[in-house]
């Protein structure tokens, strides 16, 4: 919410201003749904400030335990738009404050065992398992795309496509209620699992950044 006032006074400062070469947009892709300002800053370089917010809830059943997860994409960038001949083709680069991650808590059914680690455990021993995966929270940005929201017309249709450098996953698993006679043992085995599921999602270091939008020129 504190990005989207900030962007929106800028909106409204560049409204004042006057600046004819201002433009708000909207998109959607794989970073999320959100808001863009672009400023034209000479015939072949804009600047943009960039929102993207998503959140979606889903299950998911891992060794016997049955998580309830969130995954919140959240990020809020600056770009350079570089349109090297002029026309709509362009080269962005840039940084974005990365909020995206994945986090949930899960228990097994009573009764039945659950897979934790390498070892093999009663449900009613482990109790509640909560994990989380982060990123660094700074990402850099480069791509390329389409459109140029100050340029001629009013409307204008823009693609990106590029990715994020957001740095290795960051596994955290914790338990709950977890019998005390277990507990080293759960300790040993959540240390690996962080390891192991850290290893199966190191791709997602570069986030794929493929996004279609419209924006209004001022």
């Amino acid at each position: 919410m504190r990005h989207l006032i900030i962007l929106l006074s800028l909106c409204a400062a560049a409204g004042n201003a006057n600046a004819i070469n201002f433009a708000l947009g909207a998109q959607g892709g794989t970073p999320g749904l959100g808001l863009n300002a672009t400023l034209g800053i000479s015939k072949k370089v804009n600047a943009r400030g960039v929102i993207n917010l998503f959140q979606y809830n889903f299950d998911e059943n891992e060794g016997g335990i049955d998580y309830e997860l969130d995954l919140d994409l959240n990020s809020f960038g600056a770009l350079i738009d570089w349109h090297p001949v002029g026309g709509s083709f362009r080269i962005s680069g840039g940084v974005f404050a990365n909020g995206n991650e994945i986090s949930g808590t899960g228990r097994g059914t009573p009764g039945t065992t659950v897979e934790f680690g390498d070892l093999v455990f009663n449900a009613d021993e482990i109790g509640t398992v909560s994990t989380k995966i982060d990123f660094d929270s700074v990402a850099p940005y480069l791509g390329v795309g389409w459109g140029n929201a100050v340029g001629d017309g009013r409307w204008a249709f823009t693609i990106d496509i590029g990715v994020y450098f957001q740095g290795n996953p960051d596994v955290l698993i914790v338990t709950s209620e977890v019998d005390p006679g277990i507990a080293a043992q759960v300790a040993a085995e959540i240390t690996n699992a962080e390891a192991e599921l850290e290893d199966e999602i190191e791709n997602l270091d570069l986030y794929p950044y493929l996004s279609l939008g419209f924006a209004f020129k001022f």
